[in-house]
């Protein structure tokens, strides 16, 4: 019965230590090779959280990009890695204009990272529907923010800016 409580105590204090030493908002590789990648997301992630109250297009941005980014299948759709949220946005409906696409207040922001190898798949995205990129380290980064519905210029440009400003943050990180 003590070796018992003994060890119900050892569990607990670990457990209680664990918890302490991670933050909820933050987004947790599976890998600890990708902690850079998560880094830059999580970066981003909670710059963007800031303009999430009172913004209807980037509601649920925290909790959603967090479980994209801790999702093992979601994660593997990329050959590197990739941060994707949507609000709003009808799925059934293909549309020629992208706009058409979303219901009131709708929202994409995507974000990928591609490998060396695959610099002609980035290429090839930039300029197209608001998408957006540079080279970032040896990787390419291209991201896309889109509003619609009504469309925000404003929201869209905060956000790219954060993007930019994260991009040129890590880029000499990325470089190793």
């Amino acid at each position: 019965m003590k070796r018992f409580r003994l060890l119900a105590f050892f569990i607990s204090i670990i457990l209680v230590s664990i918890s302490c030493n991670s933050d909820p908002k933050l987004a947790y590789p599976s890998d600890s090779k990708e902690q850079l990648l998560y880094d830059f997301f999580n970066d981003i992630r909670l710059q963007v959280s800031v303009l999430e109250p009172g913004r209807k297009q980037l509601k649920g941005w925290t909790r959603e990009t967090k479980q994209y980014l801790e999702n093992a299948r979601a994660q593997k759709m990329y050959k590197t890695a990739g941060l994707y949220f949507e609000l709003n946005k009808n799925r059934e409906k293909g549309a020629h204009d992208y706009a058409d696409r979303f219901f009131d207040n709708g929202c994409q922001i995507h974000i990928i990272v591609y490998p060396p190898d695959q610099q002609e798949r980035y290429s090839a995205n930039i300029g197209r529907r608001k998408t957006y990129g540079r080279q970032l380290g040896k990787h390419y980064v291209l991201y896309q923010v889109f509003t619609a519905q009504p469309e925000n210029p404003a929201l869209e440009d905060d956000i790219k800016t954060i993007i930019e400003q994260v991009m040129e943050k890590y880029d000499p990180e990325m470089r190793e």
